[in-house]
């Protein structure tokens, strides 16, 4: 259910100036018709042309801005069974996030969480150890590749 403040808020500026120019419309009539009340004018002047005119011009308006209103009224109620509204996503992500606080929590204070934050410090630690015996081999192979290029150059140069 759709309530009027959110129709009214989705409504546009031409839709709500309309709004508020009917009320002012039917209000005005209001008073020019408790007027001629009071006034004691005859039947006659109540059933004039510009009285049935204005009435019908009055429904005709009203009516017209009613059926917007509830065209839109359906149309907010069709995209709130379609998409999320925002509250909502808000709401289910809030509660992810604490599921989430929750799970690492857990995993802080178990046992295996810390045996395996260990085993991550003692891993990264061997990964060093390799990658300075990688950079040793690196440097042993490029100076032996310098060694193997002397000493084809010198055999070059006894050969000849």
């Amino acid at each position: 259910m759709v309530s009027p403040l959110r129709v009214y808020q989705a409504a546009s500026g031409a839709l709500k100036w309309r709004l508020w120019t009917t009320v002012g419309v039917v209000s005005l009539s209001s008073v020019t018709v408790s007027a001629q009340s009071v006034g004691g004018s005859s039947m006659s002047e109540w059933f004039s042309p510009q009285n049935i005119f204005a009435l019908g011009g009055i429904v005709y308006g009203v009516g017209t801005l009613v059926q917007e209103l509830r065209s839109l009224k359906k149309r907010l109620e069709d995209d709130e069974r379609t998409y999320a509204r925002v509250d909502v996503v808000d709401l289910r992500f809030g509660a992810l996030m604490a599921e989430i606080a929750a799970l690492r929590g857990d995993l802080e204070a178990n046992d295996t969480g810390k045996q395996l934050a260990a085993f991550v410090q003692r891993f990264e630690a061997y990964l060093q150890t390799v990658q300075v015996w990688s950079a040793r081999i690196e440097s042993e192979i490029h100076a032996t590749q310098k060694d193997l290029v002397r000493l084809d150059t010198r055999m070059k140069g006894s050969v000849s």
